[in-house]
Order: C-alpha cells, then sequence, then structure tokens
C-alpha cells in the first residue's frame, strides 16, 4: 500500500468481515510487535459446510524465512481446532512454487487447477486450489 487510506479501508473491511461472520483476519507481527510484516486468516468462511479459505501476504523482505509457514501452521490448527472447520482450502498461482511448497508440508494437496480464473492489469491468470482435509495435516514440518 501507498497511502494511509487504504490501509484504513483494509482494515475497515477485515472489521466487517468479522462482525458479519464472513471471514477472519490477523496482522502478521514479528515477535517483537513492533512491525506488521503481514496479513493473514480465513478470507471467506462457509460455517455450514465447515469449510474456508485461507490466504494472506508477507512483505517480500520476510520471505524464505519460514515466517508464513509458521503463521500458516497457527492458522490452520486455530481453524480445524478452535473453529472446528472440516475442511481449508488455498488458492495460489501455479507459478507461485514458495506457497504451494509451503501448503503441502502442512498436508494440502492440488485439488484443482482453473485455466484464465484470474482477469488483472488486462490478463487472465490461472489459478490452482489446495486443500486440507482434518485429519491430514501435518504440523511436524
Amino acid at each position: 500500500m501507498n497511502e494511509i487510506e487504504d490501509a484504513i479501508k483494509l482494515v475497515q473491511k477485515t472489521i466487517l468481515s468479522y462482525q458479519s461472520r464472513q471471514a477472519i483476519g490477523w496482522a502478521g507481527v514479528l515477535r517483537d510487535g513492533a512491525d506488521i510484516i503481514g496479513t493473514c486468516g480465513f478470507n471467506s468462511i462457509d460455517y455450514a459446510n465447515l469449510r474456508a479459505e485461507i490466504g494472506g501476504e508477507l512483505s517480500v523482505d520476510y520471505w524464505g524465512k519460514n515466517i508464513a509457514l509458521e503463521a500458516v501452521m497457527i492458522i490452520v490448527k486455530f481453524g480445524l481446532d478452535i473453529m472446528n472447520l472440516h475442511t481449508i482450502e488455498a488458492k495460489v498461482s501455479p507459478d507461485n512454487k514458495g506457497v504451494i511448497v509451503l501448503l503441502q508440508k502442512i498436508g494440502f494437496k492440488k485439488e484443482a487447477h482453473y485455466v484464465d480464473r484470474i482477469f488483472y492489469n488486462n490478463k487472465f491468470y490461472d489459478i490452482t486450489v489446495y486443500t486440507l482435509v482434518k485429519g491430514n495435516e501435518s504440523y511436524g514440518c
């Protein structure tokens, strides 16, 4: 984000989504709590089917340091144990090899590949869906 107004809108959207039980999001911070380095959470929650979509963003300065792995493991555990979810899915670019490896370490399996699913900046992009079913998770990566 380049403008403070964009950050304010994101926070407001996150609060409204949580209040309406459509999503739940957290700020990603380092252990010292000094800096927000990303966001993470469940972008959509389907309570009737005990299913949610996980997602997040991490500052490029922190890529490759297992921070995302730690965050995703905690969120998955929260979803399965506290929210009693049965299934968690992640939608990811098939080119994002780092996230795919991360998801597979935790126990996610590739479920679908959609061609030209997202239209962004005048271009279509494929999306793959990885799914974790309760009982198949691996926290001891």
